[in-house]
């Protein structure tokens, strides 16, 4: 499966997208093969309002779901912005998620290239994150490598256990994982800021909570850059809440 999108816009302005631009499935879907999804966005945005509200440029997602196989998300977005409000609300530049049960096994391969852009989340559970791979409360097993380069960009959760991230690779919620972990992000004048109790917000790196056997690799280099967080620690708890690179195993 190949998913293609590409925005031009000839005349100065905003292209407005209120729909997502990402591959996504779910509703105890059962996927086994490959997975080919390449975005190149410019001048554009993705808006959803509503509770579990997800705005997507780019990426792959999957929710209460299997997979078996190969997923390759590549996607650059120049000038671009995801925007969702509500409960639970989530968006995203790039990247891939697995959340809510997912049974994913595989390879998973997340490239993402993001300049002058911004991912904003705003409700109670908030995430925003650009580029980076995330598994949340499922099962991987295999390899997942993640190249996010950025530039000029920020990522804003505010709301209960709100999340930012720009890259890296982030296992939470009682995911269990094994197999292979690769990481590597540049960023440059850039900032992942997260408001709210249990916010938490990095830029790179690997984060492991619960389960994880196998190798984790990370490699960051960033310049001009903040990850910044306010509010309680959360699920995180003896984390520290915001970071920039580095592998934390809990």
């Amino acid at each position: 499966m190949n998913k293609t999108s590409i925005f031009r816009k000839v005349l100065t302005g905003l292209s407005l997208l209120a729909f997502s631009t990402q591959l996504s499935f779910g509703q105890q879907s059962d996927v086994r093969g490959r997975l080919f999804e390449t975005t190149t966005t410019m001048n554009s945005a993705a808006l959803a309002i509503g509770s579990d509200a997800t705005a997507g440029i780019g990426g792959i997602s999957a929710a209460n779901s299997k997979f078996n196989g190969t997923a390759v998300s590549t996607t650059t977005a120049i000038n671009s912005a995801a925007l969702a409000i509500g409960g639970n609300a989530s968006a995203r530049l790039g990247g891939i998620e697995m959340k809510a049960g997912s049974d994913v096994s595989g390879t998973l391969t997340a490239t993402s290239a993001v300049a002058n852009s911004a991912a904003l989340a705003i409700g109670s559970g908030a995430n925003a994150n650009i580029g980076g791979i995330s598994v949340a409360g499922s099962q991987f097993s295999g390899t997942a490598t993640s190249t996010a380069t950025v530039a000029n960009s920020a990522a804003l959760a505010i709301g209960g256990d709100a999340s930012a991230r720009i890259g890296g690779i982030v296992i939470k919620n009682g995911a269990n994982v094994g197999g292979t972990l690769s990481d590597t992000t540049t960023v440059a004048n850039s900032a992942a800021i997260a408001i709210g109790g249990g916010a938490d917000a990095s830029i790179g790196g690997i984060l492991v909570s619960r389960s994880f056997h196998g190798t984790a690799t990370s490699t960051t280099t960033a310049s001009n850059t903040v990850a910044l967080s306010i509010g309680g620690a959360g699920w995180l708890n003896w984390f520290v809440p915001a970071h920039v690179g580095g592998i934390i195993i809990k």
